[in-house]
């Protein structure tokens, strides 16, 4: 019975710090994004697309995204613990950059 408690709060925590990397996630590219409002302004006044500017705002973002699982890519691949066949497969150690990337094309598809 303890176990099953600690790992609830285990895993509360792990929510806990996935909702808060994704919101600094969402952070860094909206303070991006508003940071080169003149610029995405002038590339639509000299004729670019929405779909041209949607691309350049998330080529920027993907970017960043590379750069910061290249930060961590070194302790989320470390195991913890002695290696299993399945070790390399669990989805927990894949959620961080499907969560980058779905934060990085929902803020380049603001409006």
């Amino acid at each position: 019975m303890p176990y099953r408690f600690g790992a609830i709060l285990a895993g509360a925590q792990g929510a806990i710090a996935l909702l808060l990397a994704g919101a600094g996630i969402f952070g860094l590219i909206t303070f991006s994004v508003a940071r080169h409002t003149r610029e995405i302004g002038i590339r639509m006044a000299l004729g670019a697309s929405r779909m041209q500017v949607i691309q350049v705002v998330a080529r920027e973002s993907f970017v960043l995204t590379l750069v910061g699982l290249a930060a961590g890519i070194i302790p989320v691949l470390r195991p913890c613990q002695a290696p299993s066949p399945t070790s390399s497969t669990k989805p927990e150690r894949w959620t961080p950059p499907f969560l980058a990337g779905s934060r990085c094309w929902s803020c380049s598809r603001r409006p």
